[in-house]
């Protein structure tokens, strides 16, 4: 009998140590997906390794999503008579165009957005001094506390 318990025990400490090492493989197996999948999804690697078919989506994507300009007919005023004559006529309201950026707007812009983040940027200093130089305040319940205790 003791052969069979010792055969049987054997047997048990086989599997364990397979299972064990299965563990060990099946987790480097995984490091090895994970580690792929993120190499797979960066897109600074196809941008490293093919820069120019990356420019040339990046081109595409960019012409894929800027909105086309609208196409704008005149018609002279015998066609809209006509048309008027006929009931089919359709009026839409065309918005006013846009007035063009002259040479001081194209100037003005980006240098009154560096004038605010500066202002900003010195207002928001200001006020962590005055916080930091002033003592901290208490709670009315600390100052109770004290006022009890004279």
């Amino acid at each position: 009998m003791s052969t069979s318990t010792t055969t049987g025990d054997e047997t048990a400490d086989q599997l364990r140590r397979e299972m064990a090492m299965v563990r060990r493989e099946l987790s480097a197996d995984i490091k090895g997906v994970t580690a792929q999948a993120k190499e797979l999804t960066d897109w600074r690697q196809y941008v490293k390794h093919a820069p120019w078919i990356s420019i040339g989506i990046a081109a595409a994507a960019g012409f894929m999503v800027v909105p086309r300009k609208l196409n704008m007919e005149t018609v002279d005023p015998a066609a809209i008579a006509k048309l008027a004559k006929q009931h089919r006529i359709v009026v839409e309201s065309q918005p006013k165009a846009a007035a063009k950026a002259g040479l001081s707007s194209t100037l003005f812009g980006p240098i009154s957005r560096t004038v605010l983040r500066a202002a900003i940027g010195i207002g928001t200093q200001k006020i962590t001094e005055l916080m930091s130089s002033q003592p901290s305040h208490q709670t009315d319940s600390s100052k109770f506390k004290q006022e009890r205790t004279r």
